[in-house]
């Protein structure tokens, strides 16, 4: 058997039952095999406390690609978002069918946005929301731009 976001070998003892691409606690019924390691980078990890700066900014550039170098040609951020929110190669489909060309680190990182985006479509719904229909990815971005502003505003 080998881990879903790094094709290393996992054996019997040496690994994780991963909800992906919906957590458990979204409803998620879906797991896939996770080595410990990419388990707790994806799920125990926080993005700001454990995930060094140069690994995280690898794995986005590994899922943004080419998408990456036309989002540093838009000429502000809110043209930037529009034009992530329709770039047909950061939906989860695209992300998803592009799997396995994905650098590992970058599938972990997706994983981790995935859920932090299924989690939060959750709890919008639970409280009578219209959830957003905006990719992981997407969401993620703006999620951090926005935080972002809010940092650099106090």
């Amino acid at each position: 058997m080998t881990c879903y976001y790094c094709d290393r070998h996992v054996d019997g003892h040496h690994h994780q039952h991963d909800h992906f691409p919906i957590p458990k606690m979204a409803g998620g019924t879906a797991v896939v095999p996770a080595c410990l390691e990419c388990h707790d980078l994806k799920d125990r990890y926080t993005l700001a406390r454990r995930w060094p700066v140069s690994g995280y900014f690898e794995a986005l550039r590994g899922l943004m690609g080419e998408a990456l170098i036309s989002l540093e040609k838009q000429d502000s951020e809110t043209a930037a978002f529009d034009w992530l929110a329709s770039h047909p190669s950061l939906s989860d489909e695209a992300v998803l069918a592009r799997w396995s060309d994905l650098p590992p680190l970058s599938r972990v990182l997706y994983g981790k946005l995935r859920r932090l985006h299924e989690e939060e479509l959750f709890r919008q719904r639970k409280n009578g929301l219209e959830p957003s229909h905006t990719s992981a990815l997407v969401a993620a971005l703006r999620s951090t731009s926005a935080d972002r502003i809010r940092h650099n505003a106090s």
